[in-house]
């Protein structure tokens, strides 16, 4: 998984205003030296607890989600997975003075994100064939596309 999130982010560096409408301010001084640098990716030192998670809805988090967490400090992972699919994973960016487990609370974060999704009701059937087998293959497979903040209709920040 990091070798993909790697991978992900040198992507993004050939668009050097990919992340200009992010709001960065509230985020830890450690990680906002980087991001002002342009270092999009910064390796964890701590990590989050995430049996928060298992509590609250009952299993366990895949490896992938768990390294996804936390591998890397880093902004909210978007891009096309193919013409109609814009796909948003939250980011991984700790707040001033705030603990490491928080980042699964904050507004479009792990847990907000599963409580929207419990209450979701989904019309329809669910598509044949799934966008991607793995968090790694649909990470891999996101179009990092140079107008996307103008095709954006959710914004993803702290």
């Amino acid at each position: 998984m990091g070798e993909t999130i790697q991978n992900y982010f040198e992507k993004t560096k050939q668009y050097p205003n990919y992340y200009s409408n992010e709001d960065f301010s509230t985020i830890c001084d450690g990680i906002k030296k980087g991001i002002d640098k342009g270092v999009f990716l910064v390796k964890r030192k701590d990590e989050t607890d995430l049996s928060v998670f298992e509590e609250k809805y009952g299993y366990t988090l895949p490896t992938e989600i768990n390294d996804y967490i936390n591998l890397f400090g880093h902004p909210c992972i978007r891009g096309y997975c193919n013409t109609k699919e814009f796909i948003v994973l939250f980011s991984v960016l700790k707040k001033e003075e705030d603990s490491s487990d928080d980042i699964l609370f904050y507004e479009n974060s792990l847990i907000s994100m599963a409580k929207d999704w419990e209450k979701m009701d989904i019309d329809g059937e669910v598509e044949n064939k799934p966008i991607a087998n793995s968090l790694k293959e649909l990470i891999n497979n996101m179009n990092v596309n140079p107008n996307i903040r103008k095709k954006e209709e959710n914004k993803c920040c702290l």
